[in-house]
């Protein structure tokens, strides 16, 4: 199979037994190919070949050939589309992406439509996120702009706060993203985006009708009242649309231009604040439901997991002996976060490590803890896509144990996580993965008192919008209730209220 590939692969751009030849660009750039294999690949080629208006044919009969001008593409691009009609895999880069899709459109290739979708999703961040999303919609592909656009309102808090974040966005762009009822962000950033991009006024104008004006706060309101935008967009409305200024003033919360408040109105809005479109709401403790996934079958320690996990008030807690069996994507995806540790070999690592990539990518969170499931090259670890994607933020690394230690150097003492944490022991043999790598993107909490992460933390949403939270605890989760020998972590130290703030923030993030 691969002895073929390579065959194909030289034929790509090769004029031997070439019957077609496409002239790209302006300056016609000559693109040889074979029509039988392009067929195959797009039945926009195979109409092309068979339809007199795309043809030219040479007098020459020994120099026979199709000629088919194509002056509206970018010839880098069409030598992408033909490496994909020959060997499946086109060179892709950012700067030509979105001519690619484009093409591949045109030409009727879904599954090239598929790999460039594939490649933007490893490529989109908080940073490129709007300039896709503009492209998008010149474009005209609502499935794509639909992608984008639920990317800048997952991340708008972020994204949106970044002074001149519009500078470079068509008025389109800007309008479709303040139309959105998913926003994050507080209305007042809002208008002070309006207010920056460099647009001419009259189209700051139309934006302002996307602003919602009830959810900004009466100091914020009386803040902004002074700025010139506001001033001569009401001298605008004034003098074209009486009924439209009446509505805006009543949104700034003034009952009409020239009438001032009552006391009564003037003591409800000063009760209000700058409010988003949309409050992410955390769910309560009693809310959440959280699956252990536990390679061993000791009642003992699954149940010694599960209860310093409900510590603080989380009530649904089921668990899967994982090295019996896995559970499928129907079950898995019920649940809020995922809670693994191993004992025994996982009875399929690389199947479960998948299965958990998914789930993090679907904006759910997972608590891992790292020994045994983060050992390196060994047969109790996880596998698959959670462990090769970028997804940790430490490196996996050998099991230590043996050495009495203690929580060391907090690092973040006020995130979440280490709330209500002053020490941690790992007993006497502190079970823990020797690492001091952290990947990118990962954030060291905590460390052991030999310098080791003790906690760390990754979430991957600037490279994959729709990623959850990673938490690794570098420890082993069974404390000494179950084993009296003083080997596992010690209960007279705040392990419970570690392992319960871990499920807690991956959760809630």
């Amino acid at each position: 199979m691969r002895q073929h590939n390579n065959l194909i692969k030289n034929f790509v751009n090769n004029k031997d037994m070439a019957d077609v030849v496409f002239l790209v660009g302006k300056e016609q750039t000559r693109f040889y190919g074979h029509k039988l294999i392009l067929s195959i690949t797009s039945l926009m080629f195979k109409g092309m070949f068979f339809t007199c208006q795309w043809k030219e044919i040479s007098h020459n009969k020994e120099d026979e050939i199709t000629k088919i001008r194509i002056p509206d593409v970018d010839p880098k691009v069409f030598l992408a589309v033909l490496s994909y009609c020959y060997q499946q895999k086109p060179k892709i880069t950012l700067d030509m992406v979105f001519d690619l899709y484009k093409i591949a459109d045109k030409y009727l290739i879904e599954k090239l439509k598929k790999v460039c979708c594939l490649y933007l999703k490893k490529k989109i961040n908080c940073r490129n996120c709007i300039g896709f999303f503009d492209k998008a919609l010149t474009l005209g592909d609502d499935i794509l702009s639909n992608k984008f656009l639920k990317c800048i309102e997952r991340n708008s808090k972020q994204i949106l706060k970044r002074k001149g974040i519009f500078n470079q966005c068509s008025p389109k762009c800007i309008k479709q993203i303040l139309k959105s009822d998913n926003l994050l962000i507080k209305e007042i950033e809002l208008f002070r985006r309006i207010e920056e991009c460099p647009q001419e006024t009259k189209q700051k104008w139309q934006l302002l009708k996307q602003i919602r004006f009830n959810l900004i706060g009466t100091s914020s309101i009386k803040d902004i009242e002074s700025h010139d935008l506001l001033k001569n967009y009401k001298r605008y409305l004034k003098k074209k649309n009486k009924k439209e200024l009446d509505n805006f003033c009543l949104s700034l919360g003034k009952k009409k231009d020239h009438k001032k408040n009552s006391k009564k109105d003037q003591q409800f809005t000063d009760l209000k604040r700058d409010l988003p479109r949309k409050i992410k709401f955390k769910k309560k403790n009693s809310e959440m439901k959280i699956l252990v996934l536990a390679s061993t079958e000791n009642e003992k320690y699954i149940s010694d997991v599960k209860n310093s996990i409900a510590d603080q008030g989380i009530t649904h807690i089921e668990a899967i002996s994982v090295n019996q069996r896995l559970p499928d994507w129907k079950e898995m995806k019920n649940y809020d976060c995922a809670f693994v540790f191993s004992y025994y070999p996982f009875s399929n690592a690389v199947a479960l490590g998948n299965l958990l990539a998914r789930f993090v990518e679907t904006g759910k969170g997972i608590v891992i803890c790292a020994c045994d499931s983060l050992r390196e090259n060994h047969a109790r670890a996880l596998g698959g896509r959670i462990m090769t994607d970028d997804f940790l933020p430490i490196k996996p690394g050998s099991l230590v144990y043996k050495q009495k230690l203690e929580l060391g150097i907090i690092l973040k003492p006020h995130h979440p996580i280490m709330d209500k944490v002053k020490r941690f022991g790992g007993g006497r043999d502190s079970f823990h993965i020797n690492t001091k790598t952290v990947n990118h993107g990962g954030k060291v909490l905590a460390s052991w008192e030999n310098g080791v992460p003790l906690i760390a933390v990754k979430t991957n949403d600037q490279i994959n919008h729709t990623h959850g939270m990673v938490v690794v605890l570098n420890i082993w989760p069974v404390s000494d209730q179950v084993r009296k020998n003083g080997s596992f972590w010690r209960t007279n130290t705040d392990g419970k209220t570690l392992i319960s703030n871990s499920v807690q923030f991956a959760v809630n993030y």
